[in-house]
C-alpha cells in the first residue's frame, strides 16, 4: 500500500513537472515563431505570397497575406492579392470584402475595383460589375481587360451595342479577343436586331 502511494505521488509530481515545461515551450514556440514572422517582414511576405498565388497555391498565398497585414495593416496591395486568391478558389464573399479594404486604403486603386468587378460578376451581381468596370477606367482608362470585362457583362445583360462597343476599345488597345467569344456576340446581335424589326410598332 506504501509503495502504491509512493509510485502515485511520484507520477503526479512528474506530471505537474512536466506540464510546465511543456506550456513554456509551447509559448516559446509561439513567440519565436512570431519574432521568425516579424524578422522577414511585411514585404518579404507579400512578395512569396504573389508568388505562391501565380503557382496557384491559394492556400499558401493567403498564409503571406495575412502575415504581412498582421505586420502592415494598411497594405492595399496585399488585400488585393489575397482577394484574388480567395477568388480564385470561388470565396467571392471574402475576395469582395479585401477588394473593398483595399479601395479604403487607396480609393484610388483601379485594379482593385476591376478585381472586384469580377468577384461581382462570378456572383451574377452584373451591374454591381459594371460599376466597378466604370470606376476603374475612370482611373485607368487604358485598361484594354476592363473594357473586355464590361462588354462582356454587357454581352450576359443582352446589351449588344454596349458590349460592341467595348470590345471594339479592347481591341483597339491591343486585348485578343477570342473568335468564339465575336461569333456569338455577332449571332446574338443579329437575332435581338430581327427581333425588334419582326415586332410590329404600337403606332
Amino acid at each position: 500500500m506504501l509503495k502504491s502511494e509512493t509510485m502515485k505521488n511520484s507520477v503526479n509530481k512528474t506530471v505537474w513537472i512536466i506540464l510546465p515545461i511543456v506550456i513554456f515551450f509551447s509559448f516559446s514556440d509561439a513567440s519565436a515563431q512570431q519574432k521568425q514572422i516579424k524578422s522577414k517582414g511585411a514585404a518579404f511576405y507579400e512578395s512569396r505570397g504573389h508568388a505562391y498565388l501565380e503557382k496557384r497555391q491559394y492556400a499558401k498565398a493567403i498564409q503571406d497575406f495575412n502575415n504581412a497585414l498582421q505586420m502592415n495593416p494598411v497594405d492595399a496591395y496585399a488585400y488585393r492579392d489575397r482577394g484574388r486568391a480567395y477568388g480564385e478558389q470561388g470565396q467571392y464573399d471574402l475576395a469582395i470584402s479585401d477588394y473593398t479594404k483595399a479601395l479604403e486604403i487607396n480609393p484610388r486603386y483601379g485594379d482593385a475595383y476591376f478585381n472586384r468587378g469580377l468577384a461581382y460578376h462570378a456572383k451574377g451581381q452584373y451591374d454591381q460589375a459594371i460599376s466597378d468596370y466604370n470606376k476603374a477606367l475612370e482611373i485607368d482608362p487604358g485598361e484594354a481587360g476592363t473594357y473586355y470585362a464590361r462588354g462582356f457583362t454587357y454581352y450576359i445583360k443582352k446589351k449588344y451595342e454596349k458590349s460592341w462597343a467595348d470590345v471594339k476599345k479592347a481591341q483597339s488597345l491591343g486585348y485578343p479577343i477570342h473568335p468564339k467569344f465575336l461569333d456569338d456576340l455577332v449571332n446574338a446581335s443579329e437575332k435581338q436586331g430581327r427581333t425588334k424589326s419582326e415586332t410590329p410598332s404600337s403606332g
